[in-house]
Parts: structure tokens; C-alpha cells; sequence
């Protein structure tokens, strides 16, 4: 508010009368000027609810739950006994993307898959943390069948999107040996 007032009052009086007709500018119009482009900086530029921060955050949200989906096709692959897949395989699991691509290459460097001839595998720091993402999946279809009715068959879609969430899993307390499908959930830590 002082800003909007002083900078309003300052622009006010220092327009040229050239710019203006009628010869002056009124103070409290440049007043309500100046709070709308403080609004309008404070929409843009703002730390927490900003738009750049915003698109920031999605964006890193986005490269992180890339990298979860490669570790947890990863930790698929281990439990069907394929101990590493190969990166063309992976590419039409995963689909062939900048994206995709880029977050093979971020696992790579945070030390989650390894990459030996054309191949990749989980590291066991990458197993590990596949292995919680694939808990909380399983864990959330049974959530969904059991507790909130829906049909089996329609969970996986929606579990995918909910493994990413960082919340605690509901019922982990009581985790179940296997999931709707009769795939075992990985213990908890």
C-alpha cells in the first residue's frame, strides 16, 4: 500500500505534460496503476505462489516422477528374472522422449541405474527406492479396492498417479502379502 501510494504519487508528478492531455496526471489513478502492476509482479514473481516458482516446481516434479518410472519398469523387469533390460526395450515400455531419455540420464548420475553395454539395471540404492515405489503402488490399489470400491481392474491408472505422492500410504500399518493382481508388496522399511 505505501509503495502503491508513494510510487503512484512520484509517477504522477514527475509524467511529462507532454505525454498527458489536459495537462496533469491524476494521482490517485497513477496510485491504482502502480497497485496493478504490483499485483501483477507479485502474480509473476512471487517465491511461493508465483508463476515462474510454480513452473519450476512442476518441472522438477516432472523429471522426478520420470526417473520413478524408470526404476519402477526397472524393478518389473527384476521380478519377471530379468536382471537388466535393454535401453531399445526400455525405450518402448517407456516411450522414446527427450524426457524419458533425460531422466535415464538423471538416474544414471544419481546413482539409481547402471548402464553397461546398452543395458540398463538398478543399482541397490536404486532398488531400494524402486522397491518403496512399488510398495506404495500396490499399497494404494489395495486402498482403492478395498476401501474405496473400486473395481480391480480399474486401480492401476490411479495407483501410478498416487505412488508419487509423498504422503504416508493408508493401511500401511496393516500391509497386506500381495496385491489385487497376486503380486507380493515389497516389505516396508
Amino acid at each position: 500500500a505505501i509503495a502503491s501510494a508513494v510510487g503512484g504519487y512520484v509517477l504522477a508528478a514527475n509524467v511529462p505534460e507532454s505525454l498527458v492531455r489536459g495537462g496533469s496526471v491524476n494521482a490517485a489513478g497513477m496510485m491504482a496503476v502502480t497497485s496493478g502492476a504490483l499485483v501483477v509482479l507479485a502474480a509473476v514473481f512471487s517465491p511461493s505462489h508465483g508463476y515462474i516458482a510454480k513452473a519450476l516446481r512442476r518441472r522438477s516434479l516432472q523429471k522426478q516422477i520420470a526417473v520413478e518410472d524408470i526404476l519402477a519398469t526397472l524393478f518389473r523387469c527384476q521380478e519377471t528374472g530379468q536382471a537388466s533390460v535393454e535401453q531399445s526395450q526400455l525405450d518402448s515400455i517407456l516411450g522414446v522422449h527427450k524426457q524419458m531419455r533425460s531422466a535415464l540420464s538423471n538416474a544414471q548420475a544419481a546413482g539409481l541405474v547402471s548402464i553397461t553395454d546398452a543395458r540398463a539395471s538398478l543399482t541397490d540404492a536404486g532398488h531400494e527406492q524402486a522397491s518403496t515405489l512399488i510398495r506404495k503402488h500396490r499399497m494404494w490399489e489395495g486402498y482403492l479396492v478395498d476401501k474405496a470400491g473400486m473395481p480391480a481392474d480399474h486401480v492401476h491408472s490411479v495407483a501410478e498417479q498416487l505412488e508419487h505422492l509423498r504422503n504416508p500410504i493408508p493401511g500401511d500399518g496393516d500391509a497386506p502379502s500381495g496385491d489385487q493382481h497376486g503380486k507380493p508388496i515389497p516389505p516396508g522399511k
